[in-house]
C-alpha cells in the first residue's frame, strides 16, 4: 500500500466522516492556487527593498538575529561547562561507589 493510499484509509478509519471530502477539497483548492500563482506570482516584501518599512523590518530582524547568535555563543559555553560537570560528577560517583565496595 502506498503512503497516499495509507493516508486515505487512515482517514476513513479514524477520522471524521467528512475528512475524506475535506481532504479532496483541499487538494483541489491547492491545485487551483498553484495554477493561479504560476500565472500571477504572489508579491513578496523582499522583492521591494526600496520600501522603507520593509527595509526597516529587515534591519530589525537582522539585528535580532545577531543578538540571538551572540546569546547562543554564550549558552554554548554554559552547556559545555555543564557537560563537563556532569562527567566529573559521574566519575566522582563511580569512585565513591568503588570506595564503598572495596573492603580495604
Amino acid at each position: 500500500m502506498t503512503p497516499q493510499q495509507l493516508l486515505v484509509e487512515t482517514q476513513k478509519a479514524a477520522g471524521d466522516q467528512n475528512l475524506s471530502s475535506w481532504f479532496e477539497t483541499l487538494k483541489e483548492e491547492g491545485k487551483q492556487l498553484k495554477s493561479v500563482l504560476q500565472v500571477c506570482p504572489a508579491p513578496t516584501t523582499l522583492k521591494h527593498p526600496t520600501n522603507t518599512l520593509n527595509g526597516q523590518r529587515l534591519k530589525t530582524e537582522e539585528e535580532a538575529e545577531q543578538q540571538m547568535i551572540a546569546r547562543n555563543k554564550n549558552i554554548e559555553g554554559d552547556v559545555q561547562r555543564f557537560q563537563e560537570r556532569k562527567k566529573i560528577e559521574q566519575e566522582v560517583g563511580f569512585v565513591s561507589c568503588t570506595v564503598r565496595t572495596d573492603p580495604h
